[in-house]
């Protein structure tokens, strides 16, 4: 009986890229493991558990499968969230940019909660037309469904309008 040779260089070819694989695999699965606890520890949930559904994949070594799970679990127990009401003169506004720490958050209201990572921020709340409010506010964690509500009002809108200059007529 003969082997052909094309057989045994795809053999080999395969087994050779299959390790390769594996072992990049292994290395993701390693190292988003490590970034999920680094995070974890600093209060950054939100990137935690971005770490955290990547080392939980079926390729991932189970030890590190079943320590991601559990710490994914405990990430989101504790992760907050909040939920936006803002208003003027009374009326629901949807048309609002949220921002949070100087980076956007929400590009219009919908009533539904958002994670945001425990501790201080600063909101930015911006209303076309009118001039946008600043609330500083420490989120807990744990918090779920936490209302803040903001109210602009006319005060707000004269503030955003422009003082007209006077030029003069040489």
């Amino acid at each position: 009986m003969r082997i052909h040779p094309t057989f045994v260089v795809v053999f080999v070819g395969g087994t050779s890229l299959g390790s390769v694989s594996t072992a990049a695999e292994s290395t993701r699965c390693a190292d988003s493991y490590e970034k999920a606890q680094e995070e974890k520890a600093a209060g950054h949930l939100k990137a935690a558990l971005v770490h955290l559904k990547s080392c939980i994949d079926p390729t991932c070594p189970k030890f590190i499968r079943d320590d991601c799970v559990r710490w994914m679990d405990q990430a989101e127990s504790a992760l907050p969230t909040v939920v936006f009401a803002v208003r003027r003169e009374g009326e629901d506004l949807t048309d609002v940019e949220v921002s949070c720490d100087g980076e956007l958050l929400m590009s219009s209201l919908d009533g539904k909660a958002v994670p945001v990572d425990p501790g201080p921020h600063d909101f930015s709340f911006n209303v076309p037309g009118l001039a946008p409010i600043e609330r500083q506010t420490l989120i807990r964690e744990g918090e779920r469904n936490r209302i803040i509500a903001v109210e602009f009002s006319i005060a707000h809108e004269s503030a955003a309008s422009p003082t007209p200059t006077a030029s003069a007529d040489v």
